[in-house]
């Protein structure tokens, strides 16, 4: 059940991150495409399915959660925008266009043993309690996913460091080799000038 929690929060996030230019043909198809068709008995006990698992609550609290994030890059936009743009989200919708995806992947005996279980005190339990775990799961996510990114950026960052240290090096070499005189007497390349190399002058009598 709890991977039907991350796919809902997988849903939000590819919907509001999509491309707005992309909206007016991606409407085009869905109007012109009809949906399948999905036995009835079958769909009365995916959508009792979807009540158990608490679908609409979850997509209306990870809704809230993404449009949050974007409440705070955008500032300045009233707060009637994000009102609206929260109540413009038709979750009965969402809930119809779930439909089809369970149906294909579910049988009608599969979903009402489903539903059989959630009448057990166990499956009351999970339903009870399955709100909780999703909203501390995406802290767990958020948490991972900070400490992960970090990681992955101290990698880099320690990579980037020991190439251009290689790259330094290669430059010092390839200019020293480059720039020092060479032996007119058949003898080895005279090293080039520095402070280190250079003789001190002889001492006063």
């Amino acid at each position: 059940m709890a991977g039907m929690k991350w796919l809902i929060v997988s849903l939000i996030l590819v919907a509001v991150t999509a491309g707005r230019a992309q909206q007016p043909a991606t409407q085009a198809i869905a109007a012109s495409a009809p949906g399948p068709v999905v036995d009835p008995a079958k769909e009365v006990e995916i959508r009792k399915f979807l009540d158990n698992t608490h679908a609409k609550e979850t997509m209306k609290t990870a809704m809230s959660s993404v449009l949050d994030s974007y409440r705070k890059k955008y500032p300045d936009l009233p707060a009637d925008f994000w009102t609206q743009a929260m109540s413009d989200s038709n979750l009965d919708d969402f809930i119809s266009r779930l439909v089809p995806v369970y149906a294909q992947y579910y049988s009608l005996d599969d979903l009402k043993a489903i539903n059989a279980f959630y009448q057990t005190p166990a499956g009351q339990h999970m339903k009870q309690v399955q709100p909780q775990i999703t909203g501390a799961s995406m802290l767990v996510g958020r948490q991972w996913g900070r400490e992960m990114g970090a990681r992955i950026m101290s990698g880099i960052l320690a990579q980037q460091a020991k190439t251009y240290a290689a790259e330094d090096r290669n430059t010092y070499y390839t200019s020293v080799s480059t720039n020092a005189p060479a032996s007119t007497s058949g003898g080895p390349a005279l090293p080039p000038f520095s402070a280190t190399n250079t003789p001190a002058p002889p001492s006063a009598p």
